[in-house]
């Protein structure tokens, strides 16, 4: 499962790179990384990462707009 952790993290990189420069597809990428995320820590037993990623994409969605 630690590899796993390490593509999600990758995800997340990209999409917040992809974000900087100000492209859409940055912002659809972050929310299937949150998503991967969410799914990743139910089957984890790490449900606190499912409050962060609510949270987080909560933040960044009201920013979009």
């Amino acid at each position: 499962m630690e590899i796993l952790s390490w593509i999600l993290a990758a995800i997340g990189i990209v999409g917040v790179y992809i974000s900087g420069k100000k492209n859409r597809w940055g912002w659809a990428l972050g929310t299937l990384y949150q998503l991967l995320w969410i799914v990743y820590a139910f089957f984890t037993a790490q449900y606190s990462f499912i409050i962060v990623c609510i949270v987080l994409r909560s933040n960044l969605y009201k920013e979009f707009l």
